[in-house]
């Protein structure tokens, strides 16, 4: 089920903010898609992630799967060889693999779940799997757990991009194109 405009408007009323501003976080983060042509979720798998979550233990054995965090990573070849990473790396421990994605159509990292109000990771993939209104609803919880409504509300993209994505967030001038959809947004509405 595709997010409707009316869905934009109740997520924009809840965190006390625009649609533009939501619809911007959307595209940076997955140019606004939370599906595949196929059907599986849009993902990006964290090796460095799977390495905290595993504790280092397959740092020898599958190092394109566990390995030191790398701004650069290159890894990370496009969904399709994330695909392949997760399937092996669900094989080595499932739990620790989902929590090493970020998911969907805003890329929340599944170990971030809880800030969404899901009781595991399991739960919070399984949810965003139902459609895209599960997306809106989970990053609408992820924004307020982490305090980053106001940074959205008032478009302090640096704090925002911050609070999101972390501190590399300027690598990619995360904080520059989210103002830049946030434009485009707002004069095309």
């Amino acid at each position: 089920m595709e997010i409707t405009l009316a869905d934009y408007q109740a997520a924009a009323a809840l965190l006390r903010t625009g649609v533009a501003e939501i619809r911007a976080v959307a595209d940076v983060e997955s140019r606004g898609r939370a599906f595949l042509p196929d059907g599986r979720l849009v993902i990006r798998f964290e090796g460095h992630r799977f390495r905290k979550h595993t504790k280092g233990k397959y740092d020898k054995s599958h190092p394109t799967l566990s390995h030191k965090y790398m701004p650069n990573c290159p890894y990370n070849k496009g969904v399709a060889s994330d695909y392949k990473r997760l399937k092996i790396a669900m094989a080595l421990d499932p739990t620790a693999a989902l929590m090493s994605c970020s998911w969907g159509m805003f890329q929340i990292m599944g170990d971030e779940y809880w800030r969404c109000g899901f009781k595991d990771v399991h739960a919070f993939v399984d949810a965003l799997k139902t459609g895209e209104k599960a997306h809106l609803l989970a990053v609408c919880q992820f924004i307020l757990s982490k305090n980053l409504d106001d940074a959205l509300r008032t478009h302090n993209w640096r704090a925002f991009a911050f609070g999101y994505n972390g501190a590399d967030y300027e690598v990619n001038e995360y904080h520059l194109e989210l103002a830049r959809r946030y434009s485009f947004y707002l004069l095309n509405s």
